[in-house]
């Protein structure tokens, strides 16, 4: 089913003015979302044009583990959340972004870019790694695992 503009409305409606800029900023969105999302700028009278897009690495700090850089997205929170085990399993400390405006509004995921997995900038090559290593299933259990001795 296509997200429409009066999905998306709703969804950047419920957005705080940080994370409404921080969306507009990155770059990372389709037409149509660029559109909704500068329509909501204007309806809160924050002047978009003054707004200069930066790389989604630029200036994200949450919880004092400095900036951080986006490493994948997923469309379903599930999926970002056993990756973020397996980075967390490497000594990587990672954050999920999005996980709750996915879930209410799962229609439009794509169109907002998803749920992010979100690494500090120090522990993006490791990251890089688990994540490689993972894409190749070497984090999979085997079809005959006994799950109940894990």
């Amino acid at each position: 089913m296509d997200i429409t503009k009066r999905h998306l409305e709703e969804m950047l409606a419920a957005l705080a003015d940080g994370e409404l800029i921080a969306r507009y900023q990155s770059g990372e969105m389709t037409e149509l979302a660029a559109e909704a999302i500068k329509a909501e700028l204007q309806k809160r009278r924050i002047d978009f044009a003054a707004l200069a897009p930066t790389p989604l690495d630029a200036d994200e700090s949450v919880g004092g583990m400095g900036n951080l850089i986006l490493v994948a997205t997923f469309t379903m929170p599930t999926e970002a959340h056993i990756l973020r085990a397996c980075l967390e399993a490497g000594d990587v400390p990672a954050v999920i972004a999005d996980e709750h405006l996915v879930q209410a509004y799962s229609l439009g995921s794509s169109a907002i870019g998803g749920v992010r997995v979100l690494v500090p900038k120090s522990h993006v090559d490791r990251a890089r790694e688990i994540i490689d290593a993972y894409n190749r299933g070497e984090y999979a259990l085997d079809e005959d695992a006994d799950i109940e001795k894990l």
